[in-house]
């Protein structure tokens, strides 16, 4: 049932809540009121002192409403601070966790020094910006059926294979997640998932400088040259992917500039002395630490020339064989990688 309207008028009358609203109004002033007082607003019939008691019970009654509404109000307040409190201590505990993730997040250019896909190894962060983390992520399901008494492990089934973006907001400490699905962790996988989420356009440059680019979705710019040689930088987007040493033959790309000064003048050196001769070229077997040691080539420039060819980075090849290989796409391999090719004792006549 619903309270009645205007209790307390029914019940001691208008007249007398217009007094007690005129006054002072408490149980020490009421019962010091004046029967003049009283007759000023409120025509009473009856004796001063019963208007007085009639004042009295209005002003406990008020009292007694007061009370329950300041509970109320406080109980208000007090959920609000609480749940306030909780917030800022979440929040808190988000940004704390954010911050540990960007320091142990790992350079995005040195994510082929890791295998993915496989029952033991462990997703990895990569740093993309202040705010931005990209993990590498898969679901590995186990066939006991097929147990592996060699390996002692079942049969292992990868899936769901991708590279997830999360972007922290600092102000409200949430997440913003945005998934690429890939078929496979072959390939410059990395590099393209970050081009997707970044937008990239793919970037157009000189003939000359496409052994820098080394492929369309990097944009490069030149920080300076010094002695004939020119620094450049690599980028996916906002994102710095590398750098590269230039002297218009040769590159080497790494990830900072020191390593790639480094890695240009051993490569510098190994290509001069001609470690490989050419007459016993065909049957010498590669493979991309081979490269990497013997001829100072770059792993950056190596993962894009078995990109580029449909080759495994972490199979072997005879020189023969990969000619085999280059000769189906002499044009890309003319373009990227004339001078090494050279350095291994494949000529591809390029024009």
């Amino acid at each position: 049932m619903k309270p009645k309207k205007n209790n307390l008028a029914s019940t001691f009358g208008v007249n007398a809540l217009k007094l007690a609203a005129s006054k002072d109004f408490n149980e020490y002033s009421v019962k010091n009121i004046s029967s003049n007082e009283v007759k000023g607003v409120w025509n009473y019939a009856g004796k001063i002192s019963e208007a007085r008691e009639i004042l009295v019970q209005i002003c406990k009654h008020r009292d007694r409403i007061s009370q329950v509404k300041v509970k109320e109000v406080n109980d208000v307040l007090s959920f609000s601070r609480n749940r306030r409190e909780s917030q800022v201590k979440r929040n808190f505990s988000e940004r704390r966790h954010f911050v540990s993730r960007i320091e142990k997040a790992l350079r995005p250019s040195d994510y082929k020094n890791y295998q993915y896909g496989t029952w033991d190894s462990t997703p990895k962060c990569f740093k993309i910006n202040e705010t931005t983390v990209a993990e590498i992520k898969w679901s590995c399901e186990s066939d006991w059926n097929y147990y592996s008494k060699g390996y002692g492990r079942p049969k292992n089934k990868i899936s769901n294979r991708g590279v997830n973006f999360s972007t922290f907001n600092h102000a409200t400490a949430t997440y913003t997640h945005v998934f690429y699905s890939i078929e496979t962790f072959a390939g410059n996988f990395l590099e393209k998932a970050i081009a997707q989420f970044f937008k990239a356009e793919h970037v157009k440059v000189e003939k000359s400088l496409l052994p820098i680019q080394l492929n369309s979705i990097f944009s490069i710019e030149l920080l300076r040259t010094i002695g004939g040689i020119s620094l450049y930088k690599r980028k996916i987007g906002t994102l710095n992917w590398d750098f590269s040493w230039f002297d218009g033959a040769n590159t080497y790309h790494d990830s900072s500039i020191e390593k790639a000064l480094k890695g240009f003048k051993e490569k510098k050196v190994k290509l001069e002395k001609g470690e490989l001769e050419r007459k016993e070229a065909e049957n010498v077997i590669l493979n991309c630490d081979i490269v990497i040691a013997q001829y100072g080539f770059c792993k950056p420039g190596v993962s894009e020339f078995c990109e580029q060819n449909d080759l495994d980075i972490n199979a072997s090849y005879t020189v023969k064989e990969l000619r085999n290989y280059v000769l189906k796409k002499r044009d890309v391999n003319c373009k990227f990688f004339k001078t090494e090719l050279q350095q291994i004792g494949i000529s591809l006549n390029c024009k």
